[in-house]
């Protein structure tokens, strides 16, 4: 009789949400993570009263997650704080531009700096709900369907049509299509939608930038620091049994004819196997099926699709200062001065954004440019009394010739200072009290599923999305290793704590095990299937 009905290696947000999922099926659960504690990205960490959050920050899509009301999160301390002013953007010379959560306030915004563009920037905006409503969510919470079924069944409705050909462009050629023109207004819908996802150049991937636009714009902090979603995970987790080892390393995923049986841990203190009928892997592809199955178990496409994975074409770079005074930016509207959740600092057009790209995919240290949240206003709990957060992060390549990270980071850092109190009417009110700089280096270091530094376990191309990621083999969390599954953000449909991919596996593992679910299928779910935009 094995130890476990199911182990999970990877304490993240996915494998806590299969993990819950399952415990509360009745099944025996073990997670195994080798840092002291759960979460994966969600960190905050503590600096002298400052709550830093080392990765993960921005809550996407908290609203729409089927576990909030599945796994009682709000009851177990889930909150987000969501701020009306959700970037702003005030390139030098040029008026200002403030992206509002109420889309209707962002038009009128962009109609004060480029009046044609309003209604281009509604009907894009309009297309980009009604896209994520009725397709792209319920894609993100179902396995992928074969390429070719998918796109026969988007091809019998208007509104299959129309994600087709999105999905088909690259962002900026989304922009193109629907007339965007004015640099300010481009450049705040491309940061968004691109940051955290897709080249902006890159065809095929055009659901990904509607997406994370959509979602960045509607975007909020979890109360309390990011690390509060992955302790609220664990709380509906142990509540139903499910067991935790941490501090412990993972060196072998045990596999018997064709079949894994189990998992060899490391401790510190000892070596041992642990039985399991049925082991899930959240980690990246290259550490699940080259360093833990081995490639005597797999065949020559999956391994060499694995060895050829592409990492995300850009690292993040943070810079975590914990200050006096409270910052306020220029604004030539006066709009947007204070309380928005991301302010763009060191980009004065569009050009500067794409050269920053640029130059991370080159290996080229970028400009001191990023995305600053004064964290402490739209969540007071994140800093001591009268005192703030600035929060920045910009992208950079995680090699960078023959300089070291290390060597650069704190000079680096100063840059993106500077650029920032450029942007500040008060900058000779601010002083900083605590300062903590985090490179691309750490971001590895810490969590080594993320190589490189890659947040999303690999680059969003289009033979690594959807039903290929990681691998026509894999997808839908089943690999070819019978017992075996995969549920990471190297899985469809990704990373940025979606929890699609342990979701996902928890309904597959279910019906695999012949185990009826005990959770609801979504709304939105049941709707697309009904108007057959999704199986």
């Amino acid at each position: 009789m094995a130890d476990y009905d199911v182990v999970i290696i990877g304490g993240g947000p996915n494998g806590e949400v299969l993990g819950a999922y399952l415990a509360k099926l009745g099944l025996k659960c073990l997670i195994i993570d080798r840092r002291d504690e759960m979460g994966g990205g969600l960190i905050t960490e503590d600096y002298g009263g400052f709550r830093f959050n080392y990765h993960a920050t921005y809550s996407l899509i908290d609203s729409w997650l089927p576990a909030m009301d599945d796994l009682f999160l709000i009851q177990y301390g889930v909150s987000v704080l969501r701020p009306e002013v959700q970037l702003h953007i005030a390139p030098e010379g040029k008026p200002s531009l403030t992206v509002y959560k109420d889309a209707k306030r962002t038009a009128k915004s962009v109609a004060k700096i480029s009046p044609k563009d309003e209604a281009a920037f509604t009907r894009l905006y309009d297309d980009i709900v009604e896209l994520n409503n009725k397709i792209i969510l319920p894609w993100t919470y179902t396995p992928p369907s074969p390429p070719n079924r998918f796109l026969d069944l988007l091809s019998k409705s208007e509104i299959g049509k129309k994600f087709l050909r999105i999905a088909e462009l690259s962002p900026l050629e989304i922009l193109e299509e629907y007339g965007i023109e004015n640099d300010t207004v481009r450049a705040a819908l491309i940061y968004p939608g691109c940051v955290w996802g897709p080249d902006p150049n890159q065809r095929g991937v055009g659901q990904y930038f509607c997406f994370y636009l959509w979602r960045m714009t509607n975007s909020g902090l979890y109360h309390g620091g990011s690390h509060r979603m992955s302790s609220s995970l664990l709380r509906s987790y142990y509540v139903n049994g499910g067991q935790v080892m941490e501090d412990t390393v993972v060196t072998k995923i045990l596999v018997q004819n064709g079949t894994a049986v189990g998992v060899r841990v490391d401790t510190g203190r000892e070596q041992r196997d642990i039985t399991a009928r049925l082991v899930v892997s959240t980690l990246n592809p290259k550490q699940t099926f080259i360093d833990l199955v081995g490639e005597e178990h797999l065949d020559a496409s999956l391994t060499n699709k694995v060895k050829a994975w592409q990492w995300d074409e850009w690292a993040m770079f943070m810079v975590h200062l914990g200050i006096r005074g409270r910052p306020v930016y220029k604004s030539s509207d006066g709009e947007g001065k204070t309380g928005a959740l991301l302010q763009l600092a060191g980009y004065e057009s569009l050009d500067d954004i794409l050269r920053h790209w640029k130059d991370c995919r080159n290996g080229v240290v970028p400009s001191a440019s990023g995305g600053w949240t004064i964290t402490s206003e739209i969540d007071p709990t994140q800093a001591p009394d009268g005192l703030h957060i600035a929060r920045m992060e910009t992208q950079v390549p995680f090699e960078i010739g023959r300089a070291k990270w290390e060597d650069i980071k704190n000079s680096f850092a100063e840059e993106c200072i500077k650029s920032w109190y450029a942007k500040l009417e008060n900058a000779g009110d601010i002083q900083i009290l605590k300062k903590f700089y985090y490179p691309p280096t750490y971001t590895q270091m810490k969590l080594p599923e993320m190589h490189k530094g890659s947040i999303r376990h690999g680059a969003y191309i289009p033979d690594q999305i959807g039903y290929s990621r990681p691998h026509e083999s894999c997808s839908g969390t089943r690999t070819p290793i019978k017992n075996l599954y995969v549920a990471g953000a190297s899985t469809h449909p990704g990373g940025m704590v979606t929890t699609g991919p342990g979701y996902i596996a928890a309904g597959v593992i279910a019906k695999d095990l012949g185990i009826q679910q005990w959770w609801p299928v979504p709304e939105f779910i049941i709707k697309a299937r009904e108007q057959l935009l999704i199986e």
